[in-house]
């Protein structure tokens, strides 16, 4: 099957802030030189025109901030902390070569509804094309689900002692009740 080419097309800065809210673009000298609209919202401070290593460490892969170790790895799911939040990102590592920037498309890793309220995300904050949402309600659901479960089990347990008791009782009664006889 023939493909059609592809036009060229470029994505604006603009763009890519509102389809990538938690992204950052680093330069090769490794200074973050664009933020996502909700990382820049919820950060203490500018994150724009400071040193990368200064404000994330990275988790996975093993790896030192260097350039050399961003284009060996850029194929793997990077998991980045933030040094000033209690917030870690995961995603890619893309580098733009025509441009001597490296992206980083990501979202927060956390599916806990507190954790994301805790350092200030909320559900509007992500892209219609990101799943954690859903993954936040499919967590609260669950919990839900196992908190009710939970609940009938303690009801359970307390309507089988109160059937032990009503039937130690009957016994009781039954055989006061042959003892008389």
């Amino acid at each position: 099957m023939d493909q059609l080419p592809l036009p060229p097309f470029h994505l604006s800065a603009e763009l890519l802030v509102q389809l990538f809210p938690f992204h950052l673009a680093l330069n090769h000298q490794l200074q973050i030189v664009q933020v996502g609209q909700a990382l820049d919202r919820i950060y203490p401070h500018p994150l724009r025109g400071r040193l990368f290593a200064d404000h994330f460490s990275i988790n996975r892969p093993r790896m030192s901030i260097s350039i050399e170790d961003f284009l060996k790895k850029r194929q793997s799911l990077f998991l980045l902390e933030s040094r000033d939040l209690s917030l870690v990102l995961k995603g890619q590592m893309v580098d733009l070569l025509e441009s001597e920037i490296f992206l980083f498309l990501c979202s927060p890793s956390a599916i806990d509804a507190k954790k994301l309220t805790d350092v200030g995300i909320q559900l509007k904050d992500f892209p219609l094309h990101d799943v954690t949402p859903d993954l936040v309600f499919l967590q609260q659901t669950t919990q839900m689900s196992v908190k009710q479960v939970e609940t009938l089990n303690q009801q359970l347990i307390a309507s089988q002692e109160q059937l032990k008791d009503a039937l130690s009782i009957q016994e009781h009664l039954r055989f006061k009740a042959e003892k008389q006889a």
